[in-house]
């Protein structure tokens, strides 16, 4: 099974949240009880204290750049909106679309095998009190140091034979050859710990002999050396707790991809030959456009299905087998277009090899998903919840799509025609379906202080897991032009 793609753990989007959220702001949530706490009431939609929170905190900027007096209350407002788009979506059957459930079936999945590697590999890892003082002692010693690097003997021989020919090192810098970098020791160990100790051989100045390591081939030189002395306490604790996280996160993701490793080895996958070449053939003819939209899936805009074409009599045909089950072209034709994993179509060779790391990844992420749910964390509390996050998203974006999908006019006018047909709908169904807003509740949630805290514009996106998306269901954009 070679080829295989590693598997990166992520434990929730509520971890995705809580890197651009303030990490008090959580602790306070939750010790304060405010994250069970209701904010809102939208018919029989209820909108906790957390579920505001996070949408809050990793939101578009513009809620915050157009109102900063009141940006919370501005927010609340655009999620009530999107509630009542939701229960009008619900009204209309929208759950009932095959495209919406199988949507909805991707994410409980990655949702269930996210809550079994929390419980199972997370939850495990401890990390000891003396490494993470060794992290923090390497992370303030910073390197200043020059390097040539190569794949092959054969390409540094060319950088060997212009030094020998009586070209200086550093003029490699100035042609582009070498690249020059101050990291602090503990980076280095990260990217290429064969390098790290190398360069704790050499003296200032001094050029290395070829350093060899399994990202390639290296010459090297450490130009200066320096320690940061004077760390507050403060500083200090803070740099504990920092490197703590980054190598719990290390290990947790060694653990993850041999985690795995092992379920799809024990599931012993095997992809039939004709089947391969069959899919093969249909991907060498497809138009690359078909394939290369992974953007789009991560923002939320998962295209449709992809034409069956030469395959359409062919779909039952047997694509992977496992000890569990088989995997037809169809399965695979059904899990590719909401994923659009950039295949490599350099050469016909190139194509081969991307195209069957793509199927392991859906045979290994099925292998996990059938496990989770096998556990039963498809039902865990929290997996529930943001299910019914998640849910109420979609229902949302398809009764806005079918709002508005009469609209066709030029870009201009539709910004005009879109924001009023919005606020008639959005009028009435206010007049139609009872909100309550919390204002006490709302006001006690400890989101992230404007007046210490610059909004700027960032999306997080889980991009790694069984299913790649949008981390979060904040809220949409289009309310910027509303």
């Amino acid at each position: 099974m070679t080829g295989i793609p590693g598997f990166r753990y992520w434990k929730s989007h509520r971890a995705d949240a809580e890197q651009y959220a303030s990490p008090t702001g959580f602790a306070q949530l939750r010790l304060s009880g405010l994250d069970r706490a209701v904010v809102a009431k939208v018919g029989d939609i209820e909108i906790s204290g957390e579920e505001f929170f996070i949408s809050y905190e990793i939101a578009p900027a513009f809620v915050k750049g157009n109102h900063p007096d009141d940006p919370r209350t501005a927010h609340l407002k655009y999620m009530i909106y999107e509630k009542l788009l939701a229960l009008d979506g619900v009204a209309q059957n929208v759950l009932s679309r095959p495209d919406v459930g199988q949507i909805l079936e991707e994410i409980r999945q990655d949702l269930a095998v996210t809550e079994m590697f929390r419980e199972t590999v997370y939850d495990t890892v401890q990390i000891g009190e003396l490494e993470v003082v060794q992290a923090v002692s390497e992370a303030t010693l910073n390197i200043n140091f020059k390097y040539v690097y190569a794949k092959s003997k054969q390409d540094l021989r060319v950088y060997q034979n212009k030094l020998e020919s009586g070209v200086t090192f550093d003029s490699f810098a100035i042609q582009g050859g070498a690249f020059s970098r101050e990291l602090n020791f503990w980076e280095i160990k990260q990217k290429d710990a064969v390098l790290a100790e190398e360069l704790t051989k050499l003296t200032f100045h001094q050029l290395s002999d070829v350093i060899e390591t399994p990202r390639g081939l290296y010459l090297a030189r450490v130009d200066t050396a320096w320690r940061e002395m004077f760390i507050t306490p403060a500083k200090y604790n803070e740099l504990l707790a920092k490197y703590k996280k980054r190598l719990k996160r290390k290990k947790v993701e060694t653990l993850a991809y041999e985690y795995a490793a092992q379920r799809l080895e024990e599931a012993n996958p095997v992809i039939k030959s004709l089947a391969f070449k069959q899919l093969l053939a249909y991907f060498e003819a497809l138009e690359p456009s078909s394939t290369n939209d992974l953007t789009a899936a991560l923002l939320g805009n998962w295209p449709g299905t992809l034409d069956r074409g030469s395959l359409e009599n062919r779909q039952e045909t047997t694509l992977a087998t496992t000890g569990f089950g088989n995997f037809t072209i169809e399965d695979f034709l059904d899990w590719y277009p909401l994923r659009r994993f950039p295949l490599n179509r350099q050469t016909e060779h190139d194509l081969a090899i991307s195209l069957k790391k793509t199927i392991w990844r859906m045979v290994r992420d099925r292998v996990l998903a059938r496990e989770a749910y096998l556990a039963g964390f498809d039902q865990h509390p929290q997996v529930q919840e943001e299910m019914a996050w998640w849910q109420e998203k979609l229902v949302y974006w398809e009764a806005r799509e079918m709002l508005l999908a009469d609209l066709n006019i030029t870009e201009e006018l539709y910004t005009f025609e879109e924001g009023k047909r919005l606020q008639a709908y959005l009028n009435q169904k206010e007049q139609e379906i009872p909100v309550k807003i919390y204002q006490d509740i709302l006001d006690k949630i400890p989101v992230t202080d404007l007046n210490y805290s610059k909004p700027i514009d960032i999306a997080v996106f889980k991009k790694q897991g069984t299913f790649p998306r949008i981390a979060y269901p904040t809220i949409d954009r289009v309310w910027e032009r509303y």
